[in-house]
């Protein structure tokens, strides 16, 4: 598994779009398999720091990743979801 910082585009409820940095998880077929929280970059070092921004400078060299592909936006959708998870469930 490899990691890389993407720009995901997100439409948030009021319908405005912003951009965040966020570190994808890729399988060895390049497939995202997990996405981080959107990143805030931080560190003791500066050096160590200053390294990171420049590998979070590469997210804008490749295609924005378009959060509704990868986000629910509907919330009852994953509940309903999970409830039929418990329903199904031999508890």
């Amino acid at each position: 598994m490899r990691t890389e910082f993407r720009l995901i585009l997100h439409t948030l409820p009021s319908d405005k779009t912003v951009y965040r940095i966020h570190e994808l998880y890729l399988n060895d077929n390049d497939e995202i398999v997990k996405i981080s929280e959107p990143v805030t970059p931080q560190h003791e070092s500066s050096e160590v720091l200053t390294h990171i921004l420049i590998h979070m400078l590469g997210a804008l060299t490749k295609p924005v990743v378009d959060g509704k592909l990868v986000f629910s936006n509907n919330i009852s959708d994953s509940i309903d979801d999970a409830f039929e998870l418990m329903k199904n469930k031999n508890v």
